[in-house]
C-alpha cells in the first residue's frame, strides 16, 4: 500500500498522538494494582486514507477487523511498537508501510484498528 500520489495537505486534519500505555499513580480499589493509562510521547498530523476492496480483504485475512488507515508524513520513528490515540480513543499499530521515494512530499500509511477495554 505505498502512496504514489500526491495528497492534499489540507486534508491532514487529526492530531494524531504515539505513545505506550503505562502504569500510573492510580490504584484498583479492587485489586491493588497500578492503573494503566495511555501516555504520549509525540503527535504527528494525520489524514484519513480510504482502503480499497482488495485491501479490505488482505486485512481481512490477515484477522484485522474494523481497520483505519491513517497517511502522515515519512516518519522512520514510527512503528507498531506505539499505540496510537485520536479523540480519547487508542488503536494498536498494525503495519506501518514506510514511502520507500524519500522525497521531499514522502507519505507512510499506518494500519491500525481500535483497542476495546473489556470489563466485566
Amino acid at each position: 500500500m505505498m502512496v504514489r500520489h500526491r495528497l492534499n495537505i489540507s486534508r491532514m486534519i487529526y492530531r494524531l498522538e504515539f505513545g505506550h500505555e503505562q502504569a500510573t499513580d492510580k490504584v484498583n480499589p479492587n485489586t491493588g494494582k497500578p492503573i494503566k493509562e495511555f501516555v504520549p510521547a509525540f503527535e504527528r498530523w494525520a489524514g484519513k486514507w480510504s482502503l480499497r476492496q482488495s485491501d479490505i480483504l488482505t486485512l481481512k485475512g490477515a484477522g484485522i477487523t474494523n481497520a483505519m488507515v491513517f497517511v502522515i508524513r515519512h516518519d522512520e520513528s514510527i512503528t507498531s511498537d506505539y499505540i496510537l490515540r485520536l479523540d480519547n480513543k487508542t488503536f494498536s499499530i498494525d503495519n506501518v508501510s514506510y514511502d520507500e521515494g524519500r522525497t521531499v512530499d514522502a507519505y507512510d500509511l499506518i494500519t491500525c484498528h481500535q483497542l476495546v477495554n473489556k470489563h466485566g
